[in-house]
């Protein structure tokens, strides 16, 4: 089953730089990084991956979350523009 969190938070070691992003966004602009303790500062390595300019001290807290604006909308949805369930049950239990 998926996982929707859009939001994680990692706890400070003095060391680490590299943080993931486990969840899916379509802009990098999406993207919101705050510090419990301070600004902070990052780049984007990969879709899947920030890197902040200083490490975290012990105690300090990095959030990464999904912030998407509602107007507009990123999507539409339309009625029968999903796959069929008989399909989908169909080939899931082969």
């Amino acid at each position: 089953m998926a996982d929707y969190n859009t939001i994680i938070t990692y706890n400070g070691n003095g060391t680490t730089t590299d943080f993931a992003i486990p969840f899916e966004y379509l802009n990098e602009a999406d993207i919101v990084v705050t510090r419990q303790n301070g600004a902070v500062t990052y780049t984007f390595l990969n879709p899947s991956m920030i890197r902040i300019n200083a490490a975290l001290a012990v105690g300090d807290v990095l959030t990464i979350q999904r912030v998407t604006d509602l107007d507009p909308a990123a999507v539409t949805f339309s009625n029968g523009s999903g796959r069929c369930f008989s399909k989908i049950f169909a080939h899931s239990s082969r």
